[in-house]
């Protein structure tokens, strides 16, 4: 994320990604996620919660969202995804390089051009990374974030909770995921991507996720070794 393009953007749309990611937006993670040093984004933070974007529970050290600020988050993401989908279906960019492309894109789209691109592409419902996109009308009034798959849990959960013998769907990568390019190649290089039939496994601290095949083809698979982190950003069902 470019958070020299647009800082409050960047801000609003980093909260909405902590939602979306199931991790509690706190301004270590924004600082994280955008960049900053952990003074600046207090201060930013600050600033947004007097302009009416933010606002703060007593008690609470998350950041919140308040309707104008997701409206206006909703909006970037909307457009940062399209561009996703323009750059890697339409004018065919790699996907390790599409998402920091799109990061300079969605500062610089109008609402109208954002429209066209929309209709150009038909109106995709996800990302080329697996992630909803926000329709124009959820834009509008501020709503909650489209939901993943309702079965869908990040992979090293699931190797807690599911038999690895069972194989899965590769649902989504996070945002923080899809700023990784050596774990997108990767992902590439084994033919895996959102909608692959997988198999996950426990790997050391971390997973393995293949492709589903039959056992005389296993041997042979190509897979992903995840490490804890990036196992938390991945999600399957």
């Amino acid at each position: 994320m470019d958070a020299l393009l647009n800082p409050t953007e960047a801000y609003l749309t980093a909260v909405l990604e902590c939602e979306e990611a199931g991790t509690d937006p706190l301004r270590a993670r924004i600082a994280e996620r955008v960049g900053h040093a952990p003074s600046t984004v207090t201060q930013t933070a600050n600033r947004l919660i007097r302009n009416g974007l933010f606002y703060t529970v007593p008690g609470d050290r998350r950041l919140h969202l308040t309707v104008e600020g997701r409206r206006i988050a909703l909006r970037v993401m909307r457009k940062h995804r399209l561009a996703e989908c323009l750059l890697v279906d339409t004018i065919g960019l790699e996907w390790e390089w599409a998402h920091d492309e799109a990061s300079r894109w969605e500062h610089a789209i109008g609402d109208t051009t954002a429209e066209r691109i929309a209709a150009l592409l038909q109106h995709p419902e996800r990302s080329p990374y697996g992630n909803p996109i926000p329709s124009l009308a959820e834009a509008e009034r501020g709503a909650a974030l489209p939901p993943h798959d309702p079965h869908a849990m990040n992979a090293l959960r699931r190797t807690f909770d599911a038999d690895p013998a069972d194989p899965a769907e590769l649902v989504a990568l996070s945002e923080t995921a899809q700023s990784d390019r050596e774990l997108l190649v990767a992902f590439g290089r084994a033919g895996i991507r959102p909608g692959t039939c997988v198999r996950v496994e426990r790997h050391g601290t971390g997973v393995r996720i293949e492709r589903a095949q039959g056992a005389a083809e296993r041997a042979d698979a190509a897979g992903v070794e995840l490490d804890h982190a990036q196992a938390a950003q991945v999600f399957v069902a």
